[in-house]
C-alpha cells in the first residue's frame, strides 16, 4: 500500500513540476513577446520621426521635398507616438490597478 501511495506521490510531484515548468515557459515566451513588441514600436516611432525629420529639413533647406509627403511624414509620426504614450498610460494604469488589488 505504502508504494502505491509513493507512486502517486510521485507521479503528483512529476506532473506539478510538469506544470510549473509549462507555466514557466509561457510566461517567459509572453515577457518576451510584449518586450519585443515594444522594443519594436519603439524602434518604429524612431523611423518615423527621423524620416519626418529629413523631410522637414529638406523642405525648410529649400530642396525638392513635396509639402504634402513632409505634412504626412510628420502627421505619422506625431500619431503614433501619441498612441504609443496612450498604450504606455493603459499599462501602468493596469500595473497600477492590479497592484491594489487585494487576494
Amino acid at each position: 500500500m505504502s508504494n502505491l501511495v509513493d507512486r502517486v506521490g510521485a507521479t503528483q510531484n512529476f506532473n506539478e513540476e510538469a506544470f510549473g515548468r509549462v507555466k514557466d515557459e509561457k510566461e517567459k515566451t509572453f515577457n518576451v513577446k510584449f518586450g519585443e513588441r515594444l522594443r519594436k514600436a519603439l524602434e518604429e516611432i524612431d523611423t518615423l520621426q527621423e524620416d519626418a525629420d529629413k523631410l522637414s529639413k529638406e523642405l525648410a533647406i529649400g530642396h525638392n521635398a513635396p509639402l504634402h509627403e513632409t505634412m504626412i511624414a510628420l502627421e505619422k509620426a506625431d500619431i503614433s507616438l501619441r498612441l504609443f504614450i496612450q498604450v504606455r498610460n493603459k499599462v501602468v494604469e493596469a500595473y497600477r490597478e492590479v497592484m491594489h488589488m487585494q487576494f
